[in-house]
């Protein structure tokens, strides 16, 4: 399996050069957005989900583009290995690009000044995660070209749709709105602040950051996994 996840390694040097123009970019982009201190921005987290978004369908049309199907079941393989090794292949990927997120992290703020976000540097590779546990099966289902607008679709559509019925909704009780933000600023002013304890919210993001990193890795790792069993039960059901 160890051959089958190196296939898929391999074949992203077909956007190799597109990474790397990207990681440029985000560099020359961060300087340009540095902070009054002098600090940089850190926008490799965004590379780390770009990249985990092109492994899957990458490999997956690189393997039509090569009838990929029809050599490999002819291999001393079956099929649960050769997904187990393009789940193995993604989740290597995205790892490698969050732990190279994390060390620019570190770097800027040695070299800059800018404060280590390494725990916010967890949430990249949980969204990755989750996607990758979506699209996946989603290939194996209907193939890279099908797939491509079908993950559009699922990913964007909804996102899209919630938003707008946010604006609807703000928009048909626009009048409500305003007359709760006033009495909220009203009650706010005629509030006693002087009894009233200061809260570190600082503090406490950073108490609620660590438990929800480790509960967020755990769930969308569980998430993969079973995205995996989906997987391997499609494609054990196409014909070959």
């Amino acid at each position: 399996m160890k051959g089958l996840i190196y296939k898929d390694l391999l074949s992203l040097k077909q956007v190799a050069a597109t990474i790397g123009l990207l990681a440029v970019f985000y560099i020359v982009l961060g300087y340009m957005n540095h902070g009054s201190d002098g600090g940089m921005v850190n926008y490799f987290p965004m590379l780390a989900m770009i990249v985990s978004l092109m492994v899957p369908l990458n490999c997956a049309g690189f393997d039509e583009q090569c009838d990929w199907d029809s050599f490999g079941n002819a291999l001393p393989v079956n099929r649960r290995q050769m997904v187990m090794a393009r789940y193995g292949a993604c989740l290597t990927v995205t790892v490698i690009a969050s732990l190279i997120a994390v060390v620019m992290d570190i770097v800027y703020h040695f070299a800059f000044g800018m404060p280590l976000r390494v725990l916010e540097l967890c949430y990249p590779l949980i969204l990755s995660l989750l996607y990758l546990s979506v699209s996946l099966p989603i290939i194996y289902k209907f193939g890279a070209n099908k797939a491509r607008l079908i993950i559009v679709l699922v990913m964007i559509v909804p996102v899209l749709l919630a938003v707008m019925a946010i604006f609807g909704v703000m928009a048909l009780s626009d009048g409500d709105i305003a007359v709760s933000m006033t009495d909220i600023a009203q009650s706010v002013s005629e509030t006693d602040w002087e009894g009233a304890e200061e809260i570190d919210l600082g503090a406490v993001m950073n108490k609620t950051q660590i438990p929800a990193s480790i509960i967020g890795i755990v769930v969308s790792g569980i998430v993969y996994a079973l995205s995996c069993l989906l997987s391997v039960s499609i494609y054990q059901k196409k014909k070959p």
